[in-house]
């Protein structure tokens, strides 16, 4: 090895990898500086990022030109633990324009697809409709799981988010709902120390500890 040069052991290479898993996608999920909107524009932003052991979060949210933002959908990916770090072609892309948005989750052989209208309310997980009406959470669970993605409930929300410049995450709304804190089973333990580590940060961000 030359000197100077950088030796990364197993354990380095996978909290690198790790890290990337659990905070690529918040990051990819806030984006550019908010552009500046003409007199009663709203725009619709989205996002997906890691939120626990055992699952995933992809949210939906309404900005309006005085820059207020407004949950419109939160859709929970539960699966075995650390299923989201697992397997090759891991990426994220969601968008839309001010009325859709549609957003894919590949995490090796496991992908997940929603889209959502605004305007109508609907919901498409995995090709399923859902009518949420007043509810603005969806719950899935068994992702990894052979006979795939289960819808198993829904819920409603404090919609208000911050304001501001502030990234656009939904740690605060999340915490806020005790059928959601159950949810996301932030107890279950992995068995690499690593993982397990990165696994209670993300949970502390997440519940405000």
């Amino acid at each position: 090895m030359k000197p100077g040069a950088l030796e990364l052991n197993m354990p380095c290479v996978r909290l690198i990898a790790l890290i990337g898993a659990l905070f690529g996608a918040t990051l990819a999920a806030q984006g550019p500086p908010r552009p500046v909107r003409p007199p009663g524009s709203v725009s619709i932003q989205g996002g997906d990022q890691v939120v626990s052991p055992v699952a995933m979060a992809t949210w939906v949210a309404r900005v309006g030109s005085d820059g207020a933002r407004v949950l419109q959908m939160l859709v929970l990916w539960r699966g075995s633990p650390g299923w989201f770090a697992r397997g090759s072609g891991s990426g994220a892309s969601g968008g839309g324009d001010g009325r859709r948005y549609r957003s894919t989750i590949r995490r090796g052989e496991v992908q997940l697809q929603l889209e959502f209208d605004s305007q109508t309310q609907l919901a498409t997980i995995q090709g399923k409709q859902v009518e949420l009406r007043d509810q603005n959470v969806i719950l899935v669970d068994g992702v990894d799981e052979a006979k795939g993605p289960q819808i198993v409930g829904t819920l409603r929300v404090d919609p208000a988010l911050p304001s501001g410049d502030s990234p656009l995450g939904v740690e605060e709304t999340m915490r806020g709902s005790q059928e959601i804190r159950s949810f996301l089973r932030c107890d279950t333990r992995l068995d690499d120390p690593l993982a397990q580590k990165m696994s209670e940060l993300v949970c502390a961000r997440v519940l405000g500890q």
